[in-house]
């Protein structure tokens, strides 16, 4: 797998750096990289097990919510097939919602199942992602607008203590993602959503953090937008330089959601790069690297444009040193037919992988 662009990015930045907690060598030597820069560079692209662990359904009970959501279940043949596709990270998406009984105690069966899936990632060399996700999905217990705040961070702990014990001595590979979309509505936050964000993304590293004090954690924006990432505190933490941000990017959502129209346009590519000159102004040039978790565009929108979109968006990505993983749903915006395990979108596939060369 080449990563030589990524690495280059993530090595231009911190030669501009004399300060902030980054080493700067000699001359003409390589500079040191940090905990979490190491992770950034090592990985080229990621892709998302979407639509599976984190599907769920009230009334559905036990393993059944992994396929409540039209997928099949996930395989170890799958993950050798994303891997020999040329990813080098899985984000497994997962809900704990219907799998919590009393004192929020994860049922034994689900983590088992979360851990065997984790270990197919794991087993191929490959980073594994695992995060609580539609637990937060602006319509759970999850969200901002919590009438009973001290009852949710209690929750959040609960869940992050079990996760953090259950994989305690796993591979550095494995990486801790705190929560997915945090957010209720999509109207620009209040100061308290805000707040809130940041107080659970500190929850998390503290939580995590006595049981993996090395571990690389990943924590969102709120919504894991990029405007409101120049809004956020990142936590503070024990472990030196060892956090990521991560942010999301569906935009222009009337094209890459919906596929209204076409995308093209020297403006349309000029909006992708603003946005990911922000990041790399804001935290990778501040020593904070950045991955965008998802991003993707539906199968219904215009082909010529959506393969256009995502090329340029993965190749303005990699070129900047951010790492993008690719939105997999199994659905609308699927690049697998996850039922006979194999990659059925070759353009696509080969639109990101392009980012590589």
């Amino acid at each position: 797998m080449k990563v030589t662009k990524i690495l280059s990015a993530v090595l231009a930045g911190m030669l501009t750096l004399m300060s902030g907690g980054i080493s700067v060598m000699a001359d003409n030597k390589k500079p040191e990289l940090t905990p979490a820069q190491a992770v950034a560079a090592d990985i080229g692209i990621g892709w998302n097990l979407g639509n599976t662990l984190d599907a769920f359904a009230h009334g559905v009970e036990g393993l059944n919510s992994e396929t409540s959501w039209y997928n099949p279940k996930a395989t170890r043949n799958l993950i050798k097939t994303v891997k020999a596709a040329g990813f080098t990270a899985v984000r497994i998406p997962i809900t704990w919602i219907t799998h919590t009984g009393d004192n929020y105690d994860i049922d034994d069966a689900w983590m088992k199942r979360v851990k065997e899936v984790t270990g197919y990632v794991l087993d191929e060399g490959m980073y594994a992602i695992v995060n609580i996700h539609h637990d937060g999905n602006g319509e759970e217990w999850l969200r901002p607008d919590s009438s009973d705040k001290s009852e949710m961070y209690s929750r959040f702990e609960a869940l992050w203590k079990q996760i953090a014990e259950e994989f305690k001595g796993y591979d550095d590979k494995l990486l801790f993602e705190g929560m997915n979309e945090f957010h209720v509505g999509y109207d620009a936050p209040t100061e308290e959503y805000l707040l809130t964000t940041d107080e659970l993304n500190q929850l998390f590293v503290d939580t995590v953090r006595p049981l993996h004090p090395n571990r690389v954690l990943i924590v969102p924006s709120y919504n894991t937008q990029t405007a409101f990432a120049l809004k956020m505190k990142m936590p503070k933490d024990t472990a030196k330089d060892s956090l990521i941000l991560e942010v999301h990017s569906y935009d222009p959502w009337s094209f890459a959601g919906e596929g209204e129209g076409t995308w093209g346009t020297d403006s349309d590519k000029a909006d992708v790069d603003e946005r990911l000159d922000l990041l790399v102004e804001n935290f990778i040039d501040k020593g904070i690297p950045v991955f965008l978790g998802e991003y993707g565009v539906v199968l219904k929108a215009d082909e010529n444009s959506r393969i256009k979109h995502i090329e340029y968006t993965t190749a303005a990505a990699v070129k900047r040193g951010i790492v993008p993983f690719y939105w997999d749903d199994g659905g609308g915006f699927a690049i697998t037919d996850r039922h006979n395990e194999k990659f059925n979108d070759e353009k696509a596939l080969e639109a990101i992988m392009n980012a590589l060369k």
